[in-house]
């Protein structure tokens, strides 16, 4: 898309740079539930409340076992573990296993107590009578994320200044944050809020007014899209953005 120039505009990466050398320091904090928080920059550091995953849960389907019962099976000298129930993703198995036990685990499924690894199912056979046939060991923590494996209690997510973006949001939701204090911009001056998709905004002004309004009103009425910044411009700022004043808006 050509760009508009009368000698009054100036270009897009020219805006750019003027806004990342004159944006204004943050003012202010505000606690954003964790669904609205994309496009802020983080107000603090935001470290984990608690593990993930909480608990060991199994990365594979199969069963969970303990290792040592299992220890010398192989194809030609399989060994029989009965099947003592199901364990899936999000629910705590009923009650620890013993040796001689098995319990059938689908992959995120919490790793039942007493258990230490998890045989594939692809080297397991059902047979009658509720017992598994096992083909292969497992050895002490195989196919098991351990707990915090993927982020420890107090583990930084995300620092102080970043601009959060939607891949944070998964760590931060898994490491249960709910409500995260972002930074924004006020003051007694009006305040400018740019989304991304609109940058045309920068050289071909024509802006909504209701952008121009103070700080709590930008983040009601600006709930849609990632990636917004909210800057207060300094004069010299606004006079390159917009060389004839708010008339050209």
């Amino acid at each position: 898309m050509e760009e508009l120039d009368d000698g009054n505009f100036i270009g897009l990466d020219d805006a750019l740079k003027l806004i990342s050398e004159t944006l204004s320091i943050p003012l202010g904090f505000h606690s954003t539930p964790l669904d609205q928080c994309v496009g802020f920059p983080a107000g603090e550091d935001i470290v984990a409340v608690i593990s993930s995953p909480p608990h060991p849960t199994s990365i594979k389907d199969g069963f969970a076992v303990i290792p040592s019962d299992i220890d010398a099976a192989n194809p030609s000298s399989p060994i029989l573990l009965r099947c003592i129930g199901d364990a899936y993703a999000g629910a705590p198995f009923g009650r620890p296993m013993s040796h001689g036990e098995c319990v059938r685990v689908t992959a995120g499924a919490l790793l039942p107590q007493g258990s230490e690894a998890v045989c594939a199912s692809e080297f397991c056979e059902d047979a009658p009578d509720g017992q598994i046939v096992f083909k292969n060991n497992a050895r002490p923590g195989q196919n098991i994320l351990p707990a915090g494996g993927d982020v420890a209690q107090g583990d930084l997510l995300v620092p102080q200044g970043t601009i959060i973006a939607a891949p944070h949001l998964a760590a931060m939701a898994a490491s249960g944050i709910t409500t995260v204090k972002c930074s924004f911009w006020r003051s007694g001056q009006k305040s400018l809020l740019l989304e991304r998709s609109s940058l045309l905004a920068i050289f071909m002004p024509r802006i909504s007014p209701n952008v121009w309004d103070g700080c709590g009103s930008l983040t009601s009425q600006s709930p849609r899209g990632s990636y917004q910044m909210m800057f207060r411009p300094s004069p010299k700022l606004f006079a390159k953005l917009f060389p004839m004043g708010m008339n050209s808006i």
